[in-house]
């Protein structure tokens, strides 16, 4: 595909104007979530386990080794620990909920320069690459998660670097070339088992791209690609599934079954499909029509054939993720933080759908690069400012805002019982959160956990009955 190319003085307006909305993207998103100190079960938990603790353990347990982490990570988590052990080591730079929010903040950002990047690679133009980038802060999914204290914007970055590497790597094929992206892949696999899905697409992809070379040199690509990632697998595997002392299970938990297709009705599965594609999901539907409908008509000015990656991409993983949920192994939900990898798949598909449907038509003759500079940057600028503007860490924890609304202050003299689900964030409150500035005299000393591992047994009278969403007075409270 030829590059794109404006005047430069046109090209250097876009440019500014892309990246004035970054900017405001990325600081209304931070501004609304970014020191958010409500963490729910599953990201405190996660911040114990970096800590080389589990959930329930006593207060003030001292912090343990790499290996604890490792061990606390297969006995409490359902993800590879990859996350877990890069937050382990970031917690060297402090506890704030602002400095913990910011490593999956980076995540999203890099996902958003990998986007940019693609464009890039796809049209040669800056203005039309960053405004491109915009794309992933314009869908609801992943800015909700760029701050969530788990796995999934490293899976979603996971996803974007690999498809900009395969776009890369191809386009001049070395063994190195391939050996690199598979060593990055690699490490992005630790995120999430769910990743897999990605990383087996792109095998193919790398056979495809590389289908009129001799036979020798394709298998040396694709194993220059598939050892770092089979060791990764191997390696995955020896440290959580397989380990003596794992507790995780390769079975979906019961939370999920509602998105799980196997043993559905066929009226349960259109309805669960029906969610799906009222979704982000749809931008891959209308991807893989347009990329189908070109191929059909073989409307080479269309450059579709530029797109084939990407198309065998979403066509293969989505059909991984059915085949997993068909066979009740994994949830079918592209709407919800299981399918993200779906999600920025979708996203990824909307600017090569614009392009195919402009260069594909009568509309190349008459819409110049610069007015559809101009539309893609008001689509995704107007899309990222309307998403980041209203994205929120919602959940159903407010366990701080709770606490500060009744007035730390006074639990002094005061017994507080902790249900199970909020003892892993009472915990990060009050010994590393926010909270810790009312803890003198009054945690854990005042307070009695649910889980028998506890300090306070004496059988007092309890004033306040604290949960993930409420806080409420005992009928004994003194």
């Amino acid at each position: 595909m030829n590059a794109t190319t404006t005047d430069a003085g046109t090209t250097r307006t876009w440019c500014i104007v892309a990246a004035l909305l970054w900017l405001a993207v990325l600081v209304l998103l931070f501004v609304n979530c970014g020191s958010n100190p409500n963490f729910w079960f599953d990201e405190s938990g996660q911040f114990w386990m970096s800590r080389g603790q589990t959930h329930f353990m006593p207060p003030l347990t001292p912090d343990g080794t790499l290996a604890d982490v490792l061990q606390a990570n297969r006995t409490a988590n359902s993800d590879p620990g990859g996350f877990t052990v890069l937050l382990h080591w970031w917690l060297a730079g402090g506890s704030a909920p602002a400095w913990l929010r910011t490593l999956p903040f980076l995540f999203f950002v890099a996902t958003m320069a990998a986007f940019a990047a693609l464009a890039r690679l796809w049209t040669g133009n800056r203005g039309l690459a960053l405004a491109a980038g915009l794309v992933p802060a314009a869908v609801p999914l992943l800015t909700r998660f760029a701050f969530e204290l788990r796995a999934y914007s490293m899976e979603a970055c996971g996803v974007a670097v690999v498809l900009l590497l395969l776009y890369h790597v191809g386009r001049r094929p070395t063994v190195a070339g391939y050996l690199g992206l598979g060593c990055v892949a690699a490490l992005f696999l630790t995120s999430r088992y769910s990743l897999i899905c990605t990383l087996a697409a792109a095998a193919v992809v790398v056979w495809w791209q590389n289908a009129q070379r001799p036979l020798r040199q394709r298998a040396a690509f694709l194993a220059a690609y598939g050892i770092p990632v089979a060791a990764a697998c191997l390696g995955i595997y020896l440290v959580t599934l397989g380990h003596p002392l794992a507790h995780q299970k390769p079975e979906p938990p019961d939370y999920v079954q509602l998105y799980i297709l196997h043993g559905k009705s066929l009226g349960e599965i259109a309805e669960i499909f029906g969610k799906g594609l009222a979704s982000t999901y749809l931008g891959s539907v209308l991807f893989g029509a347009t990329w189908l409908w070109c191929r059909l008509r073989r409307d080479e000015e269309s450059g579709y054939r530029l797109f084939t990656p990407l198309f065998i991409m979403v066509l293969l993983v989505n059909a991984a993720f059915a085949l997993l949920s068909f066979a009740g192994k994994y949830p079918w939900c592209p709407q919800l933080r299981w399918g993200i990898s779906l999600d920025l798949l979708a996203a990824a598909g909307m600017f090569p759908t614009v392009l195919m449907l402009w260069k594909g038509s009568a509309l190349r003759r008459q819409v110049s690069v610069g007015l559809i500079s101009l539309v893609v940057t008001v689509a995704a600028g107007a899309g990222a400012l309307a998403v980041s503007a209203t994205t929120r860490l919602d959940s159903d924890d407010h366990i701080y805002a709770n606490l500060m609304a009744l007035g730390p202050e006074k639990l002094a003299g005061r017994r507080v019982f902790v249900e199970i689900t909020a003892q892993p964030s009472v915990r990060y409150l009050f010994e590393y959160g926010p909270l810790k500035q009312y803890a003198d005299g009054i945690y854990p000393r005042n307070f009695q956990f649910e889980v028998p591992a506890n300090m306070n047994t004496a059988g007092l009278p309890i004033d306040y009955f604290l949960s993930p969403g409420t806080i409420r007075k005992s009928e004994f409270s003194r």
